[in-house]
This record gives C-alpha cells, sequence and structure tokens, in this order.
C-alpha cells in the first residue's frame, strides 16, 4: 500500500507536468501529500530570460592573492574546503595546502606516498563544522584520512561506498558518507542509494541501506553525482535531476521537498504515462538528455543549473551547462537567468572563461568560489574591460585589481559568501 502511494505521487506529478501549460507562465505549483507541500517548477514554462544579480544570493566578496612563496604554488584546483579562519585547497599528485584568508601560506596537509597517513591522489575533501578535523579520501583506497587541524595525521576510518560519495564531518567525530554502494554507478539503481554514519573509531552509527523511498520519487533512471549539504539545521539532497529531499540524519528518512523537471527538452511525459498505466518497470526510466542540479539555495531562493549531455570527442556523453534559473520560494516563481555579479562584474556563468561552468563553484552551499591562475584573471579582466555594460565603478575595481597582480602570480581567489538569512 505504501509503494502505490509513492506510484501515485509520482503519477500527480507527471500529471500536473502534461498540463503546464495551461498555468500562467512562470509560476511553480505546490502539491501536498500527508500534509508535507512539494514545490513543483517546470523550467519549460519559467517566464522570460531575466538579468539576476547574486548580491539576491550573496551576502560579500572578498578577493584572496596566495601568496607566491615556492612551496605554496597551486595550478588547477581539484578539491577545495573552507572554514572561517582557514582554506584547503589540493592539487592533483600534490600536498593538500592550507592558507589564511589573507593568502598566507600555513602548512601541507599529510604526505605524499602510499603509506599510513599518505596520499597519492585524493578524490573528497570534508571539515568540521569548527574545522578542527579535515577528512580527506585517497583514490583507490577503502579508508579515509582524517587529520587535525594542525595538518598531522591523525587516524583512519574505512570507507562504507565506493565510487565518490558526499562526505562530511558531522559533530566533530562522526563521518557521514551518502551515495550510491557500487562503484559502477551507471550499473547500479536506486535502490543502491545508501546512507552510513560512523564514528572516528570506525564503529557504525547509523546504516539505511538501500534507500527505496529514493526511486518512488524520482522521474528519471539516469545517474549522475548527488549534491548534499546543510541548509540550516537541516540536510538537503538532490539527485541531480529531479527531486529535492529533506534527509533526517538521524533516520536516514527522506521526505520530498521540491521537484524541478524540463518537460519539453527532457522527459517524454505520454510515454512514461502510458508505461505507468500498463505497470512497466520501465515508467521510470529516463527518456531525455537534460535534466537539472541545484548550484546553490538560500532561505528566498533556489538557483538551479540546467544542463544537457553531449556527445564528447571520446564517444561518451558528458554534461554540459545550458541554462540557469532562479526559483523564487517567496512568490512563486521562476526565471531563466543571465547572472551578474554586482562586485566585481565576473562573468559567472563561464561563456568565454578558460574552463566553462567550473569557475563558479559552490562550496558547502555557503561559498561561490571563483579561482584563476594569475595570467587567466589578467585575461579575464580585459575582457571584462570591454563590456559595455559594465558599470564604472566595477571597471575601476577591475583595474585596481589588475594593477596589482603579474602574470608570475600564485592563484587568485574570489570568495563569495551565500546568504544565510
Amino acid at each position: 500500500m505504501i509503494k502505490m502511494n509513492k506510484f501515485l505521487i509520482l503519477a500527480l506529478l507527471l500529471l500536473v507536468a502534461a498540463c503546464a501549460p495551461k498555468k500562467p507562465s512562470g509560476e511553480t505549483k505546490t502539491l501536498t501529500e500527508n500534509g508535507q507541500s512539494i514545490l513543483y517548477v517546470d523550467m519549460d514554462q519559467s517566464r522570460d530570460t531575466i538579468d539576476f544579480d547574486i548580491s539576491a544570493l550573496v551576502d560579500s566578496c572578498r578577493v584572496i592573492r596566495l601568496e607566491n612563496r615556492p612551496e605554496a604554488l597551486i595550478g588547477r584546483v581539484s578539491g577545495m574546503a573552507f572554514t572561517d579562519n582557514r582554506i584547503y585547497l589540493y592539487h592533483q599528485m600534490k600536498y593538500l595546502m592550507s592558507f589564511d584568508y589573507q593568502g598566507k601560506y600555513r602548512e601541507q596537509i599529510g604526505n605524499l606516498g602510499k603509506g599510513p597517513y599518505e596520499y597519492v591522489y585524493l578524490n573528497n575533501l570534508a571539515l568540521s563544522e569548527n574545522g578542527s578535523w579535515i577528512l580527506g579520501q585517497p583514490h583507490h583506497i577503502d579508508q579515509y584520512i582524517i587529520f587535525n587541524s594542525k595538518g598531522e595525521g591523525k587516524m583512519l576510518v574505512p570507507r562504507k561506498l565506493g565510487g565518490i560519495p558526499e562526505v562530511m564531518i558531522l559533530n566533530d567525530n562522526q563521518v557521514v558518507e551518502f551515495g550510491y554502494k557500487g562503484i559502477d554507478v551507471e550499473n547500479t539503481d536506486d535502490k543502491n542509494i545508501s546512507l552510513y554514519i560512523q564514528d572516528f573509531s570506525g564503529n557504525i552509527l547509523l546504516e539505511r541501506s538501500p534507500l527505496y523511498l529514493a526511486s518512488f520519487y524520482r522521474i528519471g533512471g539516469n545517474f549522475l553525482p548527488i549534491s548534499f549539504y546543510r541548509f540550516k539545521d537541516q540536510f538537503h539532497v538532490h539527485f541531480s535531476r529531479d527531486t529535492l529531499f529533506n534527509l533526517n540524519i538521524n533516520t536516514g528518512s527522506l521526505v520530498p521537498l521540491a521537484v524541478f523537471t524540463a518537460s519539453q527538452n527532457g522527459y517524454d511525459y505520454p510515454r512514461i504515462e502510458k508505461e505507468l498505466d500498463a505497470g512497466l518497470s520501465t515508467s521510470l526510466d529516463y527518456t531525455g538528455k537534460v535534466y537539472a542540479e541545484i548550484h546553490a539555495e538560500t532561505p528566498r531562493y533556489y538557483l538551479i543549473r540546467q544542463m544537457k549531455q553531449q556527445l564528447g570527442a571520446n564517444g561518451d556523453q558528458t554534461p554540459q551547462a545550458v541554462n540557469y534559473f532562479s526559483v523564487d520560494k517567496k512568490k512563486k516563481t521562476t526565471h531563466p537567468v543571465r547572472l551578474k555579479d554586482s562586485f566585481y562584474g565576473m562573468d559567472l556563468e563561464g561563456e568565454g572563461n578558460p574552463i566553462p561552468f567550473q569557475h563558479w563553484s559552490i562550496i558547502d552551499n555557503k561559498y561561490g568560489v571563483l579561482n584563476f591562475q594569475a595570467i587567466e584573471l589578467k585575461e579575464e579582466i580585459a575582457r571584462r574591460l570591454k563590456d559595455p555594460q559594465l558599470s564604472a565603478e566595477l571597471k575601476n575595481k577591475l583595474k585596481a585589481l589588475d594593477s596589482s597582480i603579474s602574470q608570475e602570480d600564485n592563484l587568485v581567489l574570489f570568495v563569495y559568501y551565500l546568504k544565510k538569512s
């Protein structure tokens, strides 16, 4: 009976999507199930594209120039973690490095190698809330390394999930893992989505494997990274295409909060409805190449990045960003948006940047981060100064920044602080 209720919800969501063109353009829909409100957003029915200043999402921005000492030099950043007084940066095949917010190099974290507390490559970084502990996930090793805040190797904790799961340190003494149980994600299914919580000694405190509930709310069946982040005193989970859940960290239960879809470009709704009616298991298969992911969430807005699968040179399907959307929780409206940065006038959407769609990373749903090599930043500033719509104030800020940087300088970070209230 419980499963039937979940499929009825799914059918209701699909029915709403089929009727979406009849509702006013740009409005969202709120459904209620068992007293729980679910926000439904069909991006294909959104209003006209608007300019969206990130000051609606961001309180402030600071520019951090990392010092140029030889041991502090860093190339392409493959991992970042932040506390209120430290920045941790990882460059593939180099040390994990710690800097303060004045850009001064503080220490290396651990040692390169294959011995205890050593690593060759890290897939994952996680920090405790107060910054006392930092966790690294060594590549092809079934343990996590947990370092203390001074950068010394402290302990090893067994990994419970394969691949690259979402990981966080909870209550400064617990490791939370959330993700697919199998390493080969493409050959698994939603029933392999699992949650583990263990203490630093490796004792299991909570195990929920599999989380069956997820499969009944998801519309798609194509496997993509999971987004897992703290929001106020809650934990939100987004399966990178459709349903946003609130996760009860004590019980492992998932409650749906919102659904984001693209009916015209992403899903064959008539076929799915027909297969639902026929009771076919394939009704949950993903039928399109467009999906959505939550880029950031604040108390007022969701910032959604709509993606599409694009055939790469090697024949693989690779995600490429196609649009951003703002969803106003208060007004219940959504728009395609052109992101505007009133802090420094940077191009957050990545068009024309050296690494499209990767520059503005959101870390722990707290920080938005742009990172540039100095020579790339000078090139980007030169390009931005040619924009006739850029204000004189922003042009002056960029000119002053440009004059303070030489091409031989170390990495430059723009750190944006997302709104908390």
